[in-house]
């Protein structure tokens, strides 16, 4: 039976528990080990419910559609939880670790490229600049990660794009196709990485608003 935990604070214990049948049936909702909820279906569960808790905070809890499929959206006064898709920090680490990841397949790339084609110098230049590409990738998944840098990221975004446009027109240029399922999976990417914009904007303004709580 799938389920999921969550914590209420980062780094906080998972007191929240959400489980479930196939297709989305016999949905429960745990607090703290105690059932607090349940749903018959995921048409129920789809119009959702807050729960007034006994620390005077609201919980709510929903099934919701995304890119992915489908998903639980919960939120406690109105702030996702942290290891939602809604939470931006989630957000955020999905945009850097897939930068890391298309950093870490262009090098790769390049290196087998190197090691099958050896001194074939046609093919040369562009496994060279695989490997240059990648760096750059994790270059700027690193001032994401580490700097909350929002060029950083736009700039990875743009180079994926184009680094995907420029393939493209190499397999024009030799009289080939782009694949159509591979062109909906760049397109899916691009996409899936500009979430992490608004992921850092908010990131930042959740920062600074704690840094000037007084409490």
């Amino acid at each position: 039976m799938p389920k999921q935990d969550y914590a209420f604070e980062p780094n906080g214990p998972r007191r929240l528990e959400i489980s479930w049948g196939m297709f989305w049936k016999n949905i429960i909702i745990r607090l703290d080990g105690q059932e607090l909820d349940t749903f018959a279906n995921q048409n129920e569960f789809r119009q959702g419910k807050e729960y007034k808790l006994d620390d005077g905070s609201v919980l709510s809890v929903r099934l919701v559609n995304s890119l992915m499929g489908q998903d639980v959206q919960v939120a406690r006064n109105g702030k996702p939880l942290p290891g939602t898709m809604q939470d931006p920090q989630t957000r955020l680490r999905s945009s850097y670790v897939l930068l890391y990841f298309i950093g870490g397949w262009k090098i790769l790339f390049g290196i087998l490229g190197l090691a099958v084609n050896g001194v074939d110098f046609s093919v040369l230049s562009r496994n060279f600049i695989d490997m240059f590409v990648g760096l750059v990738f994790i270059l700027m998944a690193y001032l994401v990660h580490k700097r909350l840098s929002l060029i950083a990221l736009i700039a990875g975004i743009a180079l994926f794009a184009g680094d995907s446009l420029y393939s493209a027109y190499t397999l024009y240029q030799a009289g080939q196709q782009q694949n159509v399922f591979s062109l909906l999976i760049q397109v899916f990417l691009v996409y899936y990485l500009y979430q992490g914009v608004r992921a850092i904007k908010k990131v930042k303004a959740e920062r600074e608003s704690s840094a000037f709580d007084p409490l």
